[in-house]
Formats: structure tokens, C-alpha cells, sequence
């Protein structure tokens, strides 16, 4: 008997040793990605005028307070309905780490998406295929900036997951209190919330379409569990009022909504999801991996699953932004669908088997070494795009020469050159402050329609910092009021001439009045017109 007790000791031992595959997979994504310069948010052109509000929150200990990034509304008080997001995604990491603190906690919220439908794919499917599934459906997830949305992505992903919970149950009351917390909490982080009320209504409305579409023989939508639903959506309503707001809030939302620049197109994250992209192309495939899995599965799938992968899907076209929210809610579809797939079984065996401690070790190096060697490409990277991007050298300038003033600028430099240059900005990318007149007004005499001396002298602004092949600054230059007293590859910096007559003479030959199109190599070198 003690001649045994030794090899149990050693079976023990060899057993901790080992690892489970998903464990080991989250554990090498969280050395991998954790912390890159990336997900910091400082190639982001919103993501400054986040940080200065979350710092204004902090130095007022206050939700109300002045808006003072923009001169041309200076003063006026700005709703900040999203508080909470901004101090957790960027406020608070930013003042204790930095940037580096800022891409530690996106970073950190993207994996927790990520272990969200891990763990909703779960409740259909074995441990190994639910990982398969989670990084098919959470890879965009893991390249996210520091923003306040990112945190709604975490709880889009957790009330996916106990509504899934709740539906199991048969909507059992004890599911009703979760669901009221995460909807008081998101509109303090987000306006996004409305789309856990569209969660909450497609559980309501989608059984009762089948029932409609499916003989009553084969799909009949119990009345007491659309009256629970209803009541699960009632409750979520009523909680999303419990903010600092009340209903303003839900005004806000509505306001954002019914803006030209949200409809328009202009701005990029609300344009139809292009398959041209990165976020598009993941789309397309995970919806098309969702529709082969239907098809390959043994079980007919429901025809309340067809109907709400419809409705997400059409929900996911619609915007760029709504498809990450999009790709959350298909994550518990595409795991009932899996559930019956052919192949699950060899999936399964495939990565039920534990890792031994060595190959553990091998996987988690060569994630440090991912992690150290993207560390260095992204820092590089960022340089070169922050310089692309943003008036870096335009900005070295004006502090070099004292240069003052009120500047009329980019949009997309806006929330930059109020957090690096420490000047006032006529218009930044918060269009709920500046409204659709002020933003097409600055967008048209930027591009320069007619009207736009109209618009640059309202504005009271005696400095422009615009982009170098900006027309705007084309027929600044010849109106003969503006003096170009600066120039490089991505902006220009152009002076009133009645308030900045002296320095105009001092500066303005010395500024390059005709920046290469191309590089030696051939290589474009002037940045695309964009906003």
C-alpha cells in the first residue's frame, strides 16, 4: 500500500500540469494583446476629447459643468449622459498608467466579451467548440480602442447571455433583476442602450412573427411567456430612467438619432457595413458561417432562430457600429445551430484534450514574444499615422513660436489640438453639442461651397489648421486676408492677417508652400482628403 502512494502522487502531479484548452487559449490571447499601443486610443481622433471630459469630471467632481474644448459654443452647458463609460474606458486608466493604462483596459474588455460568448456558447455546446465559436464571433472585439462603447460592448455581451439564461427558464421572475441592473447601468456608460431594449423586443416579438408565419400545429407562442417577456422589457424600459438624467437621456438619444450627420453617411461609423473592411468582412463571414451551420445541422432550426437572425442581420448592415453589437446577439444562434452540427463531435474530441506543461510553456512564449514584437511595430505605426493624421509638426510650430489664437480646424483634429496645443477649437467630433447646422456649415466651407467667407468669419476664429490639400485653405490663401505661415505633408497653419499682421511678415516665406504629392519611393505621401 505505501509502495503505491508515491505513483497516485505523481498522477496528481502530472494532472495539475496539464491545462484545458480554452483556460490556455484566454490565458496566451490575455499575454498577447494586453496592454498593446493599439488599443490605447491615441490613433482614435474622439478619443482626446473623451480624455478631457473625463478629466473635467474629475476636476469638478461634477456631471454638470461648461463646455470649454469649443469656442464657438464656449459656455454652453453640455449633457454628458455617458459618464460613466468615460471614466471607467478612459478617464481613470488614463490618469493612472497613461496611454498604457488605457490600452490595458480596452484590451481587458475585449477579452471579456470575448469569455461572455464563451461562455453563452456554452449553454449548447461543449467547452471546445464554444471557444471555436466565441473567437470566430469576439475577433473584432480584441482590436478595440479606449472608448465608452467598448464597455457597452461588455454588457451587450452579458445581458445576451442572461436573457439566453432567462429564456431557458421559461423567463423565470429571478432574471428580471439582472436585466433591470445592466439596463440602469448602460446609459450611464452609453448610448447604446436602446439596443438592449431592441434584445429585450426581438425576444418579444420574434416568436409570435413564427407563430405567425409557422402553422399553429407546429409553432404556438405561449401567452404567458410573451407576457413575461413583455414584462422583462417593461422593467428594462423603466430602468434605463434610473440615471442622473431621467428622461433627458432617452431625449438625447433620440436627438443623436434623428440627425443628418447620424443618416447622411458622412461619418464613417454610421455608414452601411462595407465588405471592403476589416469589420465588414468579419460580418459577412460569421453571418455566413451562422447560415452553413443552419444548414448542416441534424436539428431543422427553429423558425423564431431564422427570424431573429433576420432582424440582427439587417440590424448589422445598417451601420458599421451595429454590427459589433450585431455579431454579440448571433453568438447564442450560431451555438444552437453548432449544437447539431456533423462535425461537433470531431471538434469536440479535437480540443478536449489537456495541454502538457511544456507545450503550455511553449504557447505562452511565443505569445510574449507576439506581445513584446507587436509592442515595438504599433509604437512605430502609431508615430506614423498620429503625423498622417493630426497636426503633429503644425502643432510643434505653434508652441515653438507662441503662435495664439482661436483656431478653425478639422474635425477629426478637433479633440487633439484642444488636448495637445491647449487652444480652443471651433468644432470637434461631439455632434451632440455642435448640432447638424454646425457641422454641415464647417463641412461645406471646408470643402469650399460658396458661402464659406460667411461662415469662417461667424466663426470669430483668427488661425486655421487644416488639412494641406484642404480647399478651404486654397482659398484662404487667395482671398489675400490669410497669410500661410506654415506648411507640411499633412497641415497647414494660416494666420488672420488683421490680428496676426506682425508675425505674418516674420513667418509667412518661410512657410513650404508646395508639399510633394509622392515620396522618393513613389509612395503617396500626402495623407487623403478625409474628416
Amino acid at each position: 500500500m505505501h509502495q503505491h502512494r508515491p505513483h497516485k502522487r505523481l498522477g496528481c502531479t502530472r494532472l495539475r500540469h496539464t491545462f484545458s484548452q480554452p483556460a490556455l487559449a484566454f490565458l496566451c490571447l490575455a499575454v498577447a494583446i494586453l496592454g498593446l499601443p493599439a488599443a490605447s486610443g491615441q490613433a482614435c481622433p474622439d478619443f482626446y476629447w473623451h480624455l478631457l471630459l473625463s478629466e473635467d469630471i474629475l476636476a469638478h467632481r461634477s456631471l454638470r459643468f461648461a463646455d470649454t474644448l469649443s469656442f464657438s459654443p464656449e459656455g454652453a452647458p453640455y449633457l454628458l449622459t455617458q459618464w460613466l463609460g468615460e471614466l471607467v474606458t478612459v478617464g481613470l486608466p488614463y490618469k493612472l498608467g497613461g496611454f498604457t493604462g488605457t490600452a490595458i483596459v480596452a484590451s481587458a474588455l475585449g477579452l471579456a466579451v470575448l469569455a461572455l460568448a464563451f461562455r453563452t456558447a456554452c449553454l449548447y455546446l461543449p467547452p471546445g467548440p464554444s471557444l471555436v465559436l466565441a473567437l470566430a464571433l469576439g475577433a473584432p472585439y480584441l482590436s478595440v480602442y479606449a472608448r465608452p462603447q467598448v464597455l457597452s460592448f461588455v454588457l451587450c455581451a452579458l445581458l445576451v447571455l442572461v436573457l439566453e439564461r432567462a429564456r431557458s427558464q421559461g423567463w423565470h421572475a429571478r432574471w428580471l433583476w439582472s436585466v433591470a441592473a445592466l439596463m440602469a447601468l448602460w446609459p450611464n456608460v452609453h448610448g447604446s442602450y436602446a439596443v438592449g431594449l431592441l434584445l429585450l423586443a426581438l425576444h418579444l416579438a420574434c416568436p409570435l412573427i413564427a407563430q405567425a408565419l409557422t402553422p399553429a400545429s407546429q409553432a404556438r407562442a405561449s401567452a404567458t411567456s410573451a407576457w413575461r417577456v413583455a414584462g422583462f422589457l417593461f422593467v428594462g424600459l423603466l430602468a434605463t430612467l434610473l440615471n442622473p438624467w431621467g428622461y433627458e437621456s432617452w431625449l438625447r438619444v433620440v436627438e443623436i438619432a434623428q440627425y443628418q450627420t447620424t443618416k447622411s453617411g458622412v461619418i464613417s461609423e454610421w455608414q452601411p457595413t462595407s465588405f471592403g473592411t476589416e469589420l465588414g468582412s468579419t460580418f459577412l463571414l460569421c453571418v455566413l458561417g451562422t447560415l452553413l451551420l443552419m444548414a448542416a445541422s441534424r436539428v431543422r432550426p427553429s423558425c423564431e432562430d431564422l427570424v431573429f437572425t433576420f432582424l440582427v442581420v439587417v440590424f448589422g448592415l445598417l451601420a458599421a457600429r451595429q454590427s459589433y453589437y450585431a455579431l454579440i446577439a448571433l453568438v447564442p444562434i450560431a451555438a444552437r445551430a453548432a449544437a447539431g452540427a456533423p462535425m461537433l463531435e470531431s471538434v469536440s474530441r479535437l480540443t478536449s484534450t489537456r495541454v502538457p506543461a511544456p507545450w503550455a510553456c511553449l504557447a505562452l512564449a511565443g505569445a510574449a514574444t507576439f506581445h513584446f514584437a507587436q509592442q515595438h511595430v504599433q509604437t512605430a505605426a502609431l508615430e506614423r499615422y498620429s503625423r498622417k493624421v493630426f497636426p503633429v509638426e503644425a502643432a510643434a510650430f505653434v508652441k515653438r513660436t507662441g503662435l495664439t489664437g482661436k483656431a478653425f480646424n478639422e474635425t477629426t483634429a478637433g479633440g487633439w489640438m484642444a488636448h495637445h496645443m491647449r487652444v480652443p477649437v471651433y468644432i470637434d467630433g461631439r455632434l451632440d453639442l455642435h448640432g447638424d447646422r454646425k457641422f454641415f456649415e464647417w463641412f461645406f466651407a471646408r470643402n469650399g461651397v460658396p458661402g464659406w467667407e460667411e461662415v469662417v468669419e461667424r466663426s470669430g476664429a483668427d488661425l486655421a489648421v487644416l488639412q494641406t490639400q484642404s480647399p478651404l485653405l486654397q482659398l484662404l490663401m487667395s482671398s489675400g486676408a490669410w497669410a500661410l505661415v506654415h506648411s507640411d505633408q499633412a497641415y497647414s497653419v494660416a494666420v488672420l492677417r488683421s490680428v496676426h499682421g506682425a508675425f505674418a511678415v516674420d513667418h509667412e516665406k518661410t512657410a513650404l508652400a508646395r508639399p510633394s504629392i509622392f515620396d522618393s519611393s513613389g509612395r503617396l505621401a500626402l495623407p487623403p482628403l478625409g474628416y
